[in-house]
Formats: C-alpha cells, structure tokens, sequence
C-alpha cells in the first residue's frame, strides 16, 4: 500500500487559486496514478481539494490533474476523516469474503443485463 508523502512546506501548485498541495499518496491499484491533497480558494472559502494526479502518460499523452476529484469544506473533511476511522478501525471491512472475489465486471453489471 502507497503512503502519504510528506511535503513539508506546503508546495504551491497554483497562483489563480492560491492551491496548495499538502500530501501525495501512491495508490496500490491505480499505477500512474497519484491521490493529492489540497487546500485553494473556491466558493469563497477555503476548502480541501482531492484530487487524482496522472503521473504516467494516458494514452493521449495526458499528465497532470484529471478531472476526478472533488472539494470539501472543512467540516465536511473532518466528517470524511471520522468515518474512515470508523471503517478502519472495523476488522471485517477488510476480511476477504467467503465466496471469494467477483470479477469487476459482474459486480457493474445491472439488472437485465
């Protein structure tokens, strides 16, 4: 499993926004791919900002934010932190389960289909 980087000081990545970058996580099932933690100005507050930040070229040739991410204000962050706690800290969560893993692609399956 990634862990955080730690940045230090903070690590400015935008001045439009004043965005700046606070942690890296290196994701175990997403290579290429890294979790950024922001804060930056929007909605005329401050607010975290979670980002995925593509670190291996698409096939495009795209590097750099992706457009998944989204904001959160700052109780909102706490509320996100407290309920991953509260996942982590439940054993079964993470237990495999008895009937083994399904394929990705039978769990999107929809009704029908």
């Amino acid at each position: 499993m990634g862990l955080f980087k730690t940045l230090g000081v903070r690590e400015m990545t935008d001045a439009k926004y004043n965005q700046a970058l606070h942690r890296k996580l290196d994701t175990s099932f997403t290579p290429g791919e890294e979790l950024h933690l922001l804060t930056q100005d929007a909605y005329g507050q401050r607010v975290l900002n979670i980002r995925i930040f593509r670190v291996a070229p698409s096939r495009s040739g795209h590097t750099g934010y992706t457009q998944r991410g989204f904001y959160l204000t700052k109780e909102e962050a706490t509320l996100l932190r407290d309920h991953l706690n509260d996942v982590l800290e439940m054993d079964e969560a993470f237990e495999p389960t008895p009937s083994g893993m399904k394929p990705v692609g039978d769990t999107l399956k929809g009704g029908g289909e």
